[in-house]
């Protein structure tokens, strides 16, 4: 019997690809290994993901590896499985026999040649496919086989190699070159960069998707296609494609969906109302209408895994199951489509507001680790479900879900994102709301508003819920509530107040039995002792905590007291027991990403290097401080960083540098009246303006951080007080007085047994030395004992005698007034800050800033921009009223003028506004455009912008001027920043640099010039972190991912490359 057989030997038969192929280069080499050792390999992937296209360039680079040929064989248009042997024949050029079956006849031809078959789309054929190539693979030994499907074989000798989508940095690539094929006017550039990122991202990565977007260039700009990608499927036209399963998007998804049995597209559709990944266990909740159908369920995914449309992620404790972003739209369109979006919606809100609550039980026990871990992998789903209940209006569910997930946000620092769920939730309509939810809510939003700083909103919040808990005998809720009421009073120096609010919740947690909750009380009053110096009664409640904490294996509360009792260790002395109590702080709460805590020990810490002379080792902690508590939006902690900061570049003698870091710190603090770290800050800056010469400035502030802790009865702080007023007053030539308070002030230290910091030793030796120096042996011992033997409340007499009498103007031509507006808006008359009591009302001290700012004025403009809904009558009696409690306040009528029916300020006397300064600087600087004299008056400027302008007045006049004032501000700053990076002065610059994204962290431009400077002054890793904080800022607050500008100086850092 005759055998008849016209394949040609030696060549390949594939589709023309007139396209170039990108990318892939490690699948290519991996494919091409595997062809060696294997007779049939299988490409899996989705659809759309370029399997056809990578199969023919692989089995095109290795087709002379076999000597008979190889030979593309397209199945996509076969839709008769009876037909495939026929289909293969033609391809090869095999006739039929009239005499013998088809497939009998192929194997034979076959049986000698050494070829390669590239099936192409086996998965509509599988099984006819899979019949097929076993029978080649057992009686053709020499050939074989790369087959593309969305499943595999299932064949023994199969080897499966899964096809991902590209990589992003080919994927860009991709549609780079296809969009200029498109149009060639189409360029790659960095105005488009962004858009194409996005494009990509939003497609997956998907070689098909980018194609047919990128065919878009022709009509529109990047940025218009990625703006038109919510409706992909109708978007995402190519009319010219050759196969029609791909001339849409939804075509390719149509081809596989058909492909599913009715249970696997009902799995599909409800998977789509996932997020991002989620764990089998939501899968059986969410996606069946009844109990869970677990093997039913577990066998439906597994088909929708084998056919490409559910990706695995595999964990060592848990597997978990993703849909592209392609997937999920085309199956939330199903889900539209067929009315059961809304209830899809409903259940997965349902399941995650039990698994939230779930955690939440967890996170006070020994599974806190665990279940935190579990909380940030399931962040997407619980955004979701947060919107669902927003749009659904199921705002119990939705409240009920923020309330269980208000400690996972404190310990994660997610503080503004909690806050803004809160926000969104407690404005829609609550009275269907059960009130113990309510009052949580109220509690947590109270909380989260502390967290960012702002005290008084957190108070009202706090305030309320304790209320409503009161009245519903809610004893569980009162005690968290109570505890936050603490804190807020404490942070407010209001430490009597603080102590009656953690004792009660202290005692309610007793009788409950409640020993998590008692560990916190312990902890709070033990912060509360020591705020105000009593630091034996402060010891004890933290080591009694610590001990609850130990057996009750909390890891974060633990890192809390480790914490608490290092600082104690700190403020003793002992400065090595210190460093390796924080030092498990700070490692526990790294473990645990406690980043609250950890922002605590982190500036324990740093303190304790210092004291301990790792110079090095503290700058590094309090810059990993700074960058985590900007990250957080702690402002608290950042302003601690800054401080310490500060001192640091005073110990180096860089005086301007630790001035502008002290002033940061005082306004990021004084908008929400965080008078315990307020007097910090104040007295470290007093110091520096001793230092700078300016001994009246350095008087005041000294004296306002005084009176702060006079109020609190805080002895630490007032003993801190008495040391810089006693260098202002050996500044000053008194030098009896200033070793008497030196000698009250060590009196105090002894009593409490908080020595001297070491590292502020030094400064406390030199004005006692300088003083004894002066007054002779004798007479500096008798001074130091006088000190010594004086009561507080003599102390207190005699600083405030002193202090009337230096801050007395010396002449007629010294200041009367000194305004500030920018930062906290502050008016002091000879030295004397002017409280609220002294203005009466509020509008007496705008008018006053108003006319300061604005010149003169006509009455009918003062009225319109001050009072603009008010009558005429209205007008006149209260502007009359207003004037009056202005100039009173003043202390002479004569500062505010009534000439030719015009207001204006006298500026004829002595006064001094900041604003002025600020607008003055910078016409200097306009004025010489460059050189030194140039960027001294722009550091000028950028120095007198201590914050926002009038933060505290919200007429429109102000804020259109709050507006223009600080767009001038960042101008300036960005000026300077690069006069000074282009001198090469890369220290200056960061500086300024830092002060720019101190008033707007989200300015991308500032920090990714803050990065070149680190980097240029050999800090690379400085500028790694900085790059972390800025992406972790970005996705917090606007959801996106830092410019490819600065993505690729990134790479660059990371490569070591230079700049």
């Amino acid at each position: 019997m005759a055998r008849q057989n016209d394949m040609t030997a030696a060549l390949s038969h594939f589709p023309l690809t007139p396209t170039r192929f990108i990318g892939r280069a490690n699948e290519i080499e991996s494919l091409a290994q595997q062809l060696e050792s294997a007779q049939l390999v299988t490409l899996v992937g989705a659809g759309g993901c370029g399997k056809t296209r990578l199969a023919i360039e692989c089995a095109q680079r290795v087709a002379a590896n076999f000597a008979d040929g190889a030979f593309f064989i397209d199945l996509a248009p076969l839709d008769n499985a009876a037909l495939l042997p026929a289909t293969l024949a033609a391809a090869l050029g095999v006739r039929d026999q009239a005499d013998q079956a088809l497939g009998e006849t192929l194997l034979y031809a076959l049986a000698e040649k050494n070829l390669l078959l590239l099936f192409d789309n086996c998965e509509h054929l599988s099984a006819a496919c899979a019949e097929l190539i076993a029978a080649l693979l057992d009686g053709c030994p020499r050939t074989s086989i790369l087959a593309t499907s969305r499943e595999p074989l299932n064949l023994p000798a199969e080897k499966v190699f899964v096809i991902a989508p590209l990589q992003i940095y080919e994927a860009m690539e991709l549609f780079a070159d296809r969009a200029h094929n498109a149009s060639a006017w189409f360029e790659r550039s960095a105005a488009n960069e962004n858009a194409i990122a996005e494009i990509c991202a939003r497609l997956d990565n998907l070689p098909l998707a980018l194609e047919l977007a990128a065919a878009r260039v022709k009509m529109l700009a990047p940025a218009q296609i990625a703006a038109r990608l919510d409706a992909r499927f109708q978007f995402l036209k190519n009319q010219t494609a050759n196969a029609p399963r791909q001339m849409t998007l939804r075509a390719l998804l149509d081809w596989s969906y058909k492909l599913l049995s009715d249970d696997e597209r009902a799995l599909f559709q409800r998977l789509g109302v996932f997020a991002a990944s989620f764990a089998l266990e939501a899968v059986e909740r969410v996606t069946t209408d009844d109990s869970p159908q677990t093997a039913a369920t577990l066998d439906v995914l597994t088909q929708l895994v084998e056919k490409s449309l559910v990706g695995v992620e595999p964990g060592a404790v848990e597997t978990r199951y993703r849909l592209l972003e392609t997937m999920r739209e085309y199956a939330r369109e199903k889900l539209a489509a067929n009315g059961t979006w809304a209830n899809a919606r409903a259940q997965h809100l349902t399941y995650y507001v039990e698994f939230a609550e779930r955690a939440a039980a967890q996170l006070s026990s020994t599974g806190q680790v665990e279940w935190t871990k579990r909380l940030d992998v399931e962040q997407d789903n619980l955004r979701a479900a947060l919107q669902s209940a927003l749009d659904l209006q199921q705002t119990e569910m939705g409240l009920r879900l923020a309330n269980a997930l208000w400690r996972y946000w404190n310990t994660r620092g997610h503080f503004y994102e909690g806050k803004r769920w809160f926000d969104a939730l407690t404005q829609q309509d609550t009275t269907h709301v059960a009130a113990a939810v309510r009052a949580r809510a109220f509690f947590s939003l109270g909380a989260l508003y502390y967290r960012v700083g702002a005290l008084e909103r957190g108070q009202q919040f706090g305030e309320a819920a304790l209320e409503m808990q009161r009245a519903l005998h809610d004893e569980a809720g009162m005690v968290l509530t109570l505890n936050l009421l603490g804190i807020i009073a404490s942070d407010r120096a209001e430490y009597a107040r603080a102590e009656t609010f953690h004792q009660q919740a202290l005692t309610l947690r007793r009788a409950m039995n409640d020993q998590w909750g008692m560990t916190a009380s312990l902890n709070n009053l033990g912060l509360t002792a020591r705020a105000q110096g009593k630091f034996k009664m402060a010891r004890q409640y933290y080591a009694e905590s610590l001990e609850l904490k130990r057996a009750l294996t909390s890891q974060s509360d633990i890192a809390i007291g480790l914490n608490n009792l290092g600082e104690m260790e700190l403020l003793s002395g002992n400065y090595a027991r210190s460093a390796a109590l924080l030092q498990e702080s700070v490692a526990l709460c790294q473990t645990l990403g406690d980043e609250y805590t950890l922002a605590l020990a982190l500036l324990n810490l740093s303190v304790t290097q210092r004291a301990l002379g790792n110079r090095d080792a503290a700058r590094r902690e309090n810059l990993e401080l700074l960058a985590l508590a900007r990250r957080i939006g702690d402002r608290e902690d950042e302003a601690l960083a800054l401080v310490n900061l500060a001192d640091m570049a005073r110990e180096e003698n860089d005086l301007a540098q630790a001035a502008t870091l002290h002033e940061r710190a005082v306004s990021l603090l004084r908008p929400e009246k965080h008078l315990r770290l307020i007097s910090f800050a104040l007295n470290g800056l007093g110091t520096v303006r001793r230092l700078q010469g300016d001994l009246l400035t350095a008087t005041r502030h000294h004296y306002e951080a005084l009176q702060i802790y006079r109020a609190a009865h805080n002895r630490l702080g007032i003993a801190e007080t008495l040391e810089g007023l006693a260098g202002v007053a050996a500044a000053w030539n008194e030098f009896a007085r200033a070793l008497a308070w030196l000698g009250a002030a060590r009196e105090m230290r002894d009593e409490m047994g908080t020595p001297i910091y070491a590292f502020d030793q030094p400064l406390v030796d030199e004005t006692a030395t300088h003083a004894q120096q002066n007054l002779g042996e004798g007479a500096a011992q008798a001074a130091l004992a006088r000190g010594r033997a004086l009561t507080l409340e003599t102390i207190l007499v005699e600083m405030d005698a002193w202090h009337a009498r230096v801050t007395q103007p010396k002449a007629m031509d010294a200041l009367e007034l000194d305004c500030y507006a920018f930062g906290e808006t502050r008016v002091f008359r000879h030295g004397e800050l002017l409280n609220s009591k002294a203005w009466r009302y509020a509008q007496a001290r705008e008018i006053v800033f108003y006319l300061l700012t604005r010149g003169a004025v006509a009455k009918e403009q003062l009225a319109l921009d001050l009072y603009p809904d008010a009558s005429p009558e209205q007008i006149r009696s209260t502007l009359h009223r207003v004037l009056h409690h202005a100039r009173r306040a003043l202390g002479k009528r004569e500062w505010i003028l009534f000439e030719d029916e015009q207001y204006s300020f006298q500026r004829a006397l002595p006064y001094a506004y900041d604003v002025e300064r600020f607008t003055q600087a910078l016409a200097e600087a306009s004025a010489r455009k460059t050189g030194d004299a140039y960027l001294e008056a722009l550091q000028r400027a950028v120095n007198v912008y201590g914050g926002d302008f009038l933060v505290d007045m919200e007429s429109e006049w102000a804020t259109c001027e709050r507006a223009t004032r600080r767009e001038q501000f960042f101008d300036a700053a960005a000026k300077l920043g690069a006069g000074y990076f282009g001198a090469r002065r890369y220290s200056e610059a960061s500086a300024v640099y830092e002060k720019i994204i101190s008033q707007d962290n989200l300015n991308e431009d500032a920090q990714r010039a803050l990065m070149q400077c680190f980097a240029k002054m050999g800090e690379t890793p400085r500028a790694l972190r900085q790059y972390e904080t800025l992406k972790h800022i970005l996705r917090d607050e606007l959801g996106a991912e830092p410019a490819r500008e600065t993505r690729l100086l990134y790479e660059k850092l990371k490569r070591s490359e230079s700049i």
